[in-house]
């Protein structure tokens, strides 16, 4: 929504956002970005969590999904790094999406 709102008009945060959708997109990136989908599944409701926890009125299941939630947090840390990282900076340095290793 924000982007809506306030579209980006510096060209260096905008190649930013573009290389990083043009990773997701690219075919080489398919199982990755499945991976992170899949993960992503196990995240929950971290805002009504922590708002819960600071009223002191948790619910039972609370305190399992913020384990599964930071559990999921850590494995995608793992899948953003590597190879991905590595074609994110190649991306950001202005090539094209044709690499020939």
């Amino acid at each position: 929504r924000q982007w809506m709102i306030q579209p980006l008009r510096d060209p260096v945060p905008l190649r930013r956002r573009h290389v990083g959708v043009e990773l997701f997109l690219h075919p080489s990136t398919h199982p990755v970005t499945a991976s992170v989908l899949e993960r992503m599944g196990n995240i929950g409701s971290m805002d009504a969590i922590l708002l819960r926890m600071q009223r002191c009125c948790t619910q039972t299941n609370d305190f399992l999904v913020l384990g599964r939630t930071l559990e999921a947090a850590f494995e995608i840390l793992g899948c953003l790094g590597g190879e991905l990282r590595e074609r994110a900076l190649w991306l950001d340095r202005g090539n094209n999406g044709n690499r020939d290793n």
